[in-house]
């Protein structure tokens, strides 16, 4: 990057930047910061699987502040710690047509979702909401529940909670229980990590509920949760009690 900054920081119409999986170095991260606030038409930001993104001292993703278009941010697998996810809850305050956030895969988001909920609220036009392998607590979910309940996150269409193992079965109580309210909700993930298997607990219920008051969803993600026969028995009729369809990935 060092050798075409001025190149890059005159692409005033750059609406695409992606950078996923690059290697992106420390030096690499301070030439990012300098230019970025300068793109201002950019739309779309992924700077996933690049380590050093969260590793930096860099305030790269504070300024994305500047980025007032910005509709989709992927920054999955960067090894985002407390401060560096900070920094960029502080900058999502300010990107009102944020459509698509992908955190997956940054430990830190687990225990400190709260982080975003001032961003979540302002975030009218998100869609698409990526939480998978965040290590995600049941704090974390009821503040979803929370946000839903007040009637935010009113154009999410897809939620991925996969891969997050440490969500206690009173935590998917609360989360179902208030699932209802995501009417424009066509597909939601709530898978275990291949390498384990549980036992579905009494939220499976609460699941179902909410589902006949979801009239969009297409398209549920439950791989590796172990179903009762009698939870199997209720699963098998129900799209055709409700007169459904929706795709069970279990």
């Amino acid at each position: 990057f060092k050798d075409s900054t001025a190149h890059f920081a005159s692409l005033k119409n750059l609406e695409v930047l992606d950078l996923h999986q690059c290697c992106v170095t420390e030096e690499d991260m301070t030439v990012l910061s300098q230019v970025i606030p300068l793109l201002s038409s950019l739309q779309e930001l992924n700077l996933s699987s690049n380590k050093n993104v969260g590793v930096s001292s860099d305030p790269l993703l504070g300024r994305l502040r500047f980025l007032p278009k910005l509709k989709s941010v992927a920054i999955s697998n960067c090894g985002l710690g407390e401060e560096s996810f900070s920094s960029l809850a502080e900058a999502a305050l300010h990107l009102p047509e944020l459509e698509i956030l992908d955190l997956s895969w940054n430990k830190c988001v687990g225990g400190n979702l709260k982080l975003l909920l001032g961003a979540l609220k302002l975030a009218t036009e998100i869609q698409v909401l990526r939480l998978s392998s965040c290590n995600l607590v049941a704090e974390d979910l009821a503040l979803l529940t929370l946000l839903m309940q007040d009637g935010h996150l009113a154009r999410l269409r897809k939620l991925d909670l996969s891969y997050n193992n440490n969500i206690s079965d009173e935590g998917w109580v609360i989360f179902c229980q208030g699932l209802a309210v995501f009417k424009e909700l066509s597909e939601l993930d709530v898978s275990l990590r291949p390498s384990s298997c549980r036992d579905c607990g009494t939220w499976f219920s609460e699941l179902l509920a909410a589902l006949t008051k979801l009239p969009a969803l297409a398209e549920l993600g439950m791989q590796r949760w172990v179903l009762s026969e009698s939870q199997r028995k209720r699963l098998e009729s129900f799209n055709q009690d409700n007169k459904r369809n929706i795709r069970f990935d279990c």
